[in-house]
């Protein structure tokens, strides 16, 4: 018997195919990867998950970018993420932490790579979570996974992550 979550993610990596024009052999790689990035290992999987919506947080699309984050004053923080993915629940968290201590010194965005693809290919965001800090209308710094350390929590290293960052933009 088949297994749907398997054949979904080979769709997935189709897609990303077409939409990136990523080579056969980038694609096979991510199918063999595809359980650290899909979240089929992960203990708290729910295939209809959505972030935490906050009001300081927005929901961007292709449509609304490109002035969103890179016509912008401030420095964007963007979270790409997708409803199957396990490890983007993971971040969730940490994410909206970020975004309520940071409220105010950096703006906050996150994109679905499942109905935004053409941002996710010009970024090129292979795997998700990709967390992605725009400054000037520029990528400044990209973090692909989830951000963790040996000796911090997800939220812990997410925070250290985005001040290295900020400190690197000044």
């Amino acid at each position: 018997m088949p297994d749907p979550w398997a054949n979904k993610l080979r769709e997935k990596m189709r897609r990303i195919s077409r939409n990136m024009t990523a080579t056969p052999l980038a694609c096979a790689v991510l199918l063999l990867a595809g359980c650290c990035c899909c979240g089929l290992n992960s203990p708290t999987y729910s295939p209809n998950w959505s972030p935490t919506p906050r009001p300081h947080i927005q929901n961007l699309t292709d449509a609304d970018f490109d002035s969103a984050v890179l016509r912008n004053g401030k420095p964007t923080l963007v979270d790409f993420w997708a409803p199957w993915c396990g490890p983007c629940q993971m971040v969730d968290p940490a994410f909206v932490e970020v975004a309520e201590e940071f409220n105010g010194q950096l703006n906050f965005a996150r994109v679905n790579v499942d109905e935004n693809s053409e941002l996710a290919g010009r970024y090129r965001v292979w795997s998700i979570p990709t967390l992605v800090m725009f400054h000037n209308g520029e990528l400044a710094a990209q973090h692909e996974g989830v951000p963790m350390s040996n000796d911090q929590s997800v939220e812990e290293a997410t925070r250290a992550w985005v001040l290295e960052q900020l400190e690197g933009l000044e």
